[in-house]
């Protein structure tokens, strides 16, 4: 019994200490990343989108849409993607072998027509059914290929791709009209940059017209609610943080822009993983980290992208359940990484963070959860300590959670009613008595579940919003 007893002070004051680093670490995301967004916002106040269209200077840029089950959203996400303000572009819709009504919907919405068409294989992929061209959209092109997944979507799409540049973004989302001409022209000023990545926000509430966004709300639902905070705050904190600091391992699945030779020379999307987004940054980060190229990849904070988020407590499960599977999935693959000078800060700040404190962290959270009835029972349970302890930790979450929705608010002129944002404080009260807990849980079970769930994606049910 008195082993024991040390034994559960001894995780005690490991979980102090841990809690203690990963604040620290909070704080000087929030410190880079707050900086990051304020010199940027003042830099967009002098780019005017009049500027960005005027120069003559431009990377024409192929946008991937790889798409399964997407009926409901599919026309009106295309048509937003079309309705880009971009000199040169091309829309690669890739059918991936869908059971739905989603390429019937694609030839009713755009006059498809099938045509023989003549593309380089370059990445290896499931097979192609059939090709077709819109009648009404020259620069829009329809793959229709057996079901392969995500990944052996994307790499179709690379493969029929015409430009420099490509945008890799999820069906069931839209753009904003200068999302592009904001994202690459990092491309053109600075050819170090192999990939960018921009903002995603929640659709769910926002008023849409003709495929535009034009104009923010709070939607309906709690869990809707909630996601526009952990959103706000993983954009505005975490990865501007982590781009300022030269250390950006992910660039989201929803929106992202690369140059298509270097996702072509690296071998393109891994098909055997649910994290292949993460996982493609990481491997050109590591290749060209052993070439020995000065080269950048970064986050900039006004591309936005909007995407539905889940509206129902099953499908977010399924949604974070794989986000969580994905992260492990990279880590494994890339475990030669961790801790190797070779690598730089990469080695010894970003793949270490992610490793301890998001992959492990939900099993050190649910682990001290589990543990507290015992704590009473052998009388090592001090109540006041406890509370502050508690306090503290809501109390900070509230404050990087406001941060954010600030940044947003203020900085980027987004939920401007006060109504909304006064909302929005009170749900980061909530977030962290009850919310984050169920979710940790989730990514607790999740991480004994990469291994037998590799490569399981789940279902994503949509509204069609």
């Amino acid at each position: 019994m008195e082993a024991l007893g040390w034994l559960l002070f001894a995780y005690q004051v490991f979980v102090l200490y841990y809690f203690a680093v990963l604040n620290l670490l909070y704080t000087t995301f929030t410190f880079f990343g707050l900086n990051m967004v304020a010199r940027y916002a003042r830099e967009l106040s002098e780019l005017s989108l009049k500027d960005l269209l005027e120069r003559e200077a431009y990377l024409p840029v192929s946008i991937l849409v790889p798409t399964y089950n997407e009926e409901k959203t599919i026309a009106a996400s295309v048509r937003s993607f079309l309705a880009l303000r971009y000199p040169e572009f091309e829309v690669v819709v890739v059918a991936d072998g869908p059971k739905d009504r989603t390429l019937e919907v694609l030839k009713e919405a755009f006059a498809l027509v099938e045509v023989d068409w003549v593309y380089r294989r370059a990445l290896p992929t499931k097979p192609v059914r059939a090709v077709y061209r819109s009648l009404a959209h020259p620069n829009l092109l329809v793959v229709d290929k057996e079901n392969g997944g995500k990944a052996d979507a994307l790499n179709a799409g690379l493969n029929f791709a015409r430009y420099p540049l490509f945008c890799a973004v999820d069906a069931d989302s839209l753009l904003d009209p200068e999302a592009l001409l904001r994202a690459s022209h990092l491309f053109l000023e600075d050819g170090r940059v192999l990939a960018a990545g921009g903002t995603i926000r929640p659709l769910n509430g926002a008023r849409v017209r003709g495929g535009v966004v034009e104009e923010l709300h709070l939607p309906q639902g709690f869990l809707e609610k909630m996601q526009i905070i952990e959103y706000a705050r993983a954009f505005f904190l975490g990865r501007a943080g982590w781009s300022a600091m030269d250390a950006l391992l992910i660039i989201s699945g929803a929106f992202g822009i690369f140059r298509r030779e270097e996702a072509l020379r690296v071998g393109g999307y891994r098909t055997d993983t649910v994290g292949e987004d993460m996982e493609l940054v990481v491997r050109l980060h590591r290749k060209a980290r052993e070439a020995g190229r000065d080269y950048r990849i970064l986050y900039t904070p006004n591309p936005i992208c909007y995407t539905e988020v889940p509206s129902d407590w099953a499908t977010l499960r399924r949604q974070r359940n794989r986000w969580h599977r994905g992260l492990w999935e990279v880590l494994l693959a890339h475990r030669a990484m961790l801790f190797n000078p070779r690598y730089g800060r990469l080695g010894f700040v970003a793949l270490p963070y992610f490793l301890f404190f998001e992959a492990l962290g939900p099993v050190v959270e649910v682990l001290g959860y589990a543990l507290l009835p015992l704590y009473a029972f052998m009388g090592l349970f001090n109540t006041a300590f406890a509370v502050l302890f508690l306090l503290l930790a809501v109390g900070y979450g509230i404050l990087l959670s406001q941060l954010s929705v600030g940044v947003e608010a203020l900085l980027l002129h987004r939920y401007p009613r006060l109504r909304d944002r006064l909302a929005l404080l009170f749900l980061s009260l909530l977030e962290g008595l009850g919310y984050r807990q169920l979710l940790a849980l989730e990514r607790f079970f999740a991480t004994f579940q990469v291994l037998r769930k590799r490569g399981e994606w789940g279902e994503m049910r949509r509204k069609g919003l």
